[in-house]
């Protein structure tokens, strides 16, 4: 039976203040907005209790909020952007009885309707590319190369920036204005997340590694179909629509009065449009499951959604957990048996044969469903052909047998964000046993299938923790849907 346990914990995001102030103008209590009057910008940073900095946040570590650059850009009310400067951290001060940064100096820009877009640790790369495209639209509608190293500002410090743009119209201020007495109008509230998500997964306690076929080892896990673009500002609810939403390949089907997109002739996954914005396995590293309450390894990933009338498997990022498996009782040849089925062979135990750790083992499969484990290769055919069998044998190399978890599976049916992975949530599984024997490979059954339902054969529990922590249980082995 499978275990959904939901619960969104605080959004993990940093609170930003905007404020601004004009040289000169007569009367501070009667601004005038007039567009070009120059106006100055102070920017404050604040770290609310709940949300990312380090000493709130006991699932974050101190890459996952450190902060090296802030790239402030200001956008005129036609989009063209008027200002842009880089501001290390140091540019900073720092006040404990409100836990915020302010900038050291005034930015200055002009007064008017204005749209702000804060980036934190940008690589340069980025910076630039910004810069030389100028319109702000082009934050939604281009598609950044941001693989897992990129999406970590090139190194430890991961980048940060506001799902939508700001707005606001910056009305006229006295030179010697305060950030205390500016007036409400010239100040931005700006909440600012990180682009990329992380999953990491533990064992629970007394969790059993026995079933009645065998018995597992060791867990690891590791992720597939990272994708490889990203959109700066986040895709609108409720589709969260990244680079990889459509597919020029995919036509509209007009029969019926409920058309929907579906995949043309030309495979989603199998398309050269589909490779350069996913990357097939670039973090196919496994690590390490550990117990309840260590310290858990991490993978990170990137936002990857796919429209929902089309969501093939092989689009979708997925989780992918491998352990070791020991068949209890195998078969053997045996040239005495002529009456109990199958006849020419003896099941015995993995022990009486000094086998007592995994190694590579096959799987044959009756009409029936039922299995018959041997370590001999050699016996693999005549065994098929003794229980009549039609399905073809299984190797399990090493031992190796592997399950696919998707994200947010425990969405309600039809909701846009189903076995999708979305920007800044923290998604924490739980191993809480094993129902069946895994695939005998990591490879993707019918990638171009549509998703309906989770292939589970685990139980895992998820939570979301302070960056939004997302929390599910799983047991290994339920049946494949």
């Amino acid at each position: 039976m499978k275990k959904n346990v939901f619960k969104l914990m605080c959004l993990a995001s940093i609170a930003w203040s905007l404020a601004a102030c004009q040289n000169s103008v007569d009367n501070v209590n009667d601004p005038i907005a007039e567009e070009g009057d120059p106006t100055y910008m102070a920017l404050s940073l604040s770290f609310p209790a709940t949300q990312t900095r380090t000493e709130h946040d006991g699932n974050a570590t101190a890459d996952e909020v450190k902060i090296e650059t802030v790239d402030v850009f200001v956008y005129s009310d036609n989009r063209v952007q008027a200002y842009h400067k880089t501001l290390p951290v140091s540019e900073f001060d720092y006040d404990s009885s409100t836990d915020k940064y302010t900038t050291k100096e005034l930015i200055q820009t002009t007064a008017g309707l204005k749209y702000v877009f804060v980036g934190v640790n940008f690589p340069a790369a980025l910076v630039s590319e910004l810069d030389g495209e100028s319109a702000s639209q082009r934050l939604a509608d281009v598609g950044r190369a941001l693989d897992i190293d990129a999406l970590k500002g090139g190194g430890d410090a991961f980048i940060m920036c506001n799902k939508t743009l700001a707005q606001n119209t910056l009305v006229a201020t006295a030179s010697d204005v305060t950030f205390a007495t500016l007036p409400g109008s010239n100040k931005f509230d700006i909440v600012v997340t990180r682009l990329a998500s992380k999953v990491s997964m533990q064992e629970k306690s007394g969790i059993s590694y026995d079933i009645n076929e065998g018995s597992f080892t060791g867990l690891e896990f590791a992720l597939d179909h990272i994708n490889g673009k990203s959109f700066l500002l986040q895709g609108s609810d409720p589709n969260y629509a990244d680079p990889n939403w459509t597919h020029a390949g995919w036509t509209d089907n007009a029969e019926g009065a409920e058309a929907t997109d579906v995949p043309g002739p030309e495979s989603v996954v199998n398309s050269g449009y589909w490779d350069d914005l996913v990357k097939k396995t670039p973090n196919g590293d496994y690590k390490a499951v550990v117990a309840a309450g260590t310290t858990p390894n991490v993978h990170y990933l990137a936002e990857n959604t796919s429209q929902p009338a089309a969501l093939l498997k092989g689009t979708l990022t997925r989780l992918i957990v491998r352990t070791k498996f020991l068949p209890k009782e195998v078969y053997i040849a045996d040239g005495s048996n002529t009456t109990i089925a199958p006849v020419g062979y003896a099941k015995v135990t993995s022990a009486s044969q000094s086998i007592t750790a995994p190694q590579t083992f096959y799987l044959v499969t009756d009409n029936n469903g039922f299995h018959y484990y041997t370590f001999d290769n050699s016996l693999v055919s005549g065994l098929k052909t003794a229980v009549e069998g039609t399905v073809d044998p299984l190797t399990y190399t090493d031992g190796y047998c592997y399950y696919d978890l998707w994200f947010n599976s425990e969405e309600a049916s039809g909701n846009t964000t189903q076995f999708q992975s979305l920007r800044n949530q923290y998604y924490n599984y739980t191993i809480s046993g094993f129902k069946m024997l895994g695939d005998n490979t990591e490879a993707l059954d019918d990638p171009d299938e549509p998703m309906f339902e989770p292939d589970t054969k685990i139980a895992v529990t998820l939570s979301i923790e302070d960056w939004e922590l997302k929390s599910k249980e799983f047991t290994l082995g339920e049946e494949k849907q």
